[in-house]
């Protein structure tokens, strides 16, 4: 006799039907979105190489997602920015990570080069050099000038740019600090699909304006959780949020020790300033109200730099005007950073705030 291949029986034929509709459904889903839109609608990761203090130098790279398609292109001295102005210039130098960087913005359209327009505009000759860099914080900013531009005379002003959100720190480190690692399997995967599934792109990244799914995909595991957050909302960090001021104030000392001046850029939590933001997290974390509106760092930094005299911008009010008047203007969707617009808003805060501290100051250069 002679054995005979045989269809399974019972509930398991109906399953596997089920199951191969649904692949041919994905599989005809993601050939019609390639026919479609072709490559825009993939998600290509920013992989530029870095040092421990800055970006390997002279990179290119396109970076493309939903809401962006930039080109980043990183100088001699391994930043997102032109090249360094020539010796005897006098510059205003912007510290910061990846708002300052300018994330998913062209370069001329983020808020360093519109603050150097503003400047020009009010006939100030000031090069703007922009060591914003992604993923750092604190002990990195202040690491940063010491080793890099600490010697440069040309250098009249500091602006720190410090993100309240994530930047508080529990205590100092040498500032060596790598940009957050790429690693394991799970981010691998992701990775795949972002840079290879039109559908994954098309649920993802949209799914942070939806509460229902966000939700779903932040206990799925397929969407992060707030990072970094809880330090600067949680009454029981005090203690770092003291040190962390005292930090600031003892670099404005040393500047104003070597004859430098010292501005300080303060960017609010979305949730402060988006308030259909804030309704979003309220439903997609699960956390009380109190959370979010309690005292923030943010809250003690103006009031420490009052007390303090340190002349400081702060962006809460700027940011939550522009989002009352037109909810969404600011931010991206699928992303919690300015967009091309967030960025004028910023800029013009900023070079607002310059202008009525009187800064930068006219400085004769010494012979």
């Amino acid at each position: 006799m002679h054995s005979e291949a045989r269809l399974p029986r019972g509930p398991l034929l109906p399953l596997l039907v089920v199951a191969g509709s649904c692949l041919l459904t994905v599989l005809a889903l993601e050939l019609g979105g390639r026919l479609v839109a072709g490559g825009r609608l993939l998600d290509s990761d920013l992989y530029l190489r870095t040092t421990r203090l800055a970006y390997e130098p002279h990179q290119r790279q396109r970076w493309r997602r939903l809401e962006w398609d930039v080109d980043y292109e990183i100088n001699s001295r391994g930043f997102r920015d032109r090249e360094p102005p020539v010796p005897g210039r006098p510059a205003v130098l912007f510290l910061g990570d990846s708002f300052t960087e300018g994330y998913g913005v062209e370069l001329e359209k983020t808020f360093v080069r519109r603050v150097e327009a503003a400047l020009a505009a009010a006939g100030r000759p000031e090069a703007v050099v922009n060591a914003g860099l992604q993923g750092r914080s604190l002990s990195n900013y202040l690491r940063i000038y010491e080793d890099l531009f600490a010697g440069n005379p040309d250098i009249g002003l500091v602006v720190m740019v410090f993100e309240t959100s994530t930047d508080v720190e529990a205590a100092a480190t040498d500032g060596y600090v790598a940009l957050p690692g790429r690693a394991g399997a799970l981010y691998r995967v992701k990775r795949f699909l972002s840079e290879h599934s039109i559908l994954y792109n098309l649920v993802r990244r949209p799914s942070r304006g939806s509460r229902g799914v966000s939700r779903v995909l932040m206990k799925a595991g397929v969407m992060g959780p707030l990072e970094g957050w809880t330090m600067a909302v949680d009454p029981k960090q005090k203690p770092a949020w003291e040190d962390t001021a005292r930090r600031i104030k003892a670099f404005r000392d040393r500047l104003k020790a070597e004859g430098k001046d010292f501005y300080l850029v303060l960017i609010p939590h979305r949730e402060q300033a988006d308030a259909a933001y804030l309704e979003h997290m309220l439903a997609v974390t699960g956390l009380p109200r109190a959370m979010f509106q309690g005292e923030h760092f943010y809250d003690y930094m103006t009031t420490y730099a009052k007390a303090n005299g340190i002349p400081f911008t702060g962006l809460l009010e700027p940011l939550r005007a522009a989002e009352t008047a037109e909810p969404g203007c600011c931010f991206f969707l699928t992303d919690n950073h300015w967009n091309a617009r967030g960025h004028g808003v910023v800029a013009r805060a900023i070079a607002d705030g310059l202008r009525r501290a009187g800064l930068p100051r006219a400085r004769r250069r010494e012979r």
